[in-house]
């Protein structure tokens, strides 16, 4: 019996030990101007690419975007930034919607990768807020610098959202 006691000791130290390395490693420390792969959600990806479903596409599958303008605006009439609410009493509003190449964007986001080849096509979505930040992924998540305005980038083949980023505040 006293043998057990040890070993048991011994696991729970470890499995703490495994735990804290996982928080360490998280993305709670990093700031949400950077970008989030993952926007928070649970709905599963499309096949055929990275991202969470968003935009249906509407034109035919040998088009390149799958989806116009107008299929962006009524997507974002039924959704909210997904990096953080605007402030009360604001309108948000829509500056710009580019279809354009992943390094295009990278470059608009000051470096930020979007995910997809520098060559795949992207929708670059830019919103006028301001947006009050949440910390990605964050029970109770504390809230972060106001910025000015958002971006969301959305896959131009699937009309999957790829990420959303902001600039530091």
């Amino acid at each position: 019996m006293l043998r057990t006691k040890p070993f048991w000791v011994g696991l729970i130290l470890a499995l703490c030990c495994l735990l804290l390395i996982v928080i360490l490693a998280s993305p709670h420390g990093q700031t949400a101007v950077a970008s989030v792969q993952a926007p928070p959600t649970k709905a599963a990806p499309l096949p055929g690419g990275p991202g969470m479903p968003a935009i249906h596409p509407s034109l035919p599958a040998v088009s390149m975007p799958r989806f116009t303008v107008a299929d962006v605006q009524a997507y974002l009439k039924t959704h909210r930034f997904v990096g953080g609410p605007s402030i009360k009493g604001t309108t948000v509003g829509i500056i710009s919607i580019q279809f354009i190449t992943s390094e295009q964007a990278s470059v608009l986001m000051h470096g930020e990768e979007t995910g997809l080849s520098p060559t795949a096509t992207v929708c670059y979505v830019k919103l006028h807020g301001p947006f009050t930040l949440a910390a990605p992924g964050a029970t109770g998540a504390r809230q972060l610098p106001t910025v000015p305005y958002g971006v969301e980038i959305f896959d131009a083949r699937t009309g999957n959202l790829l990420m959303w980023w902001a600039p530091s505040a």
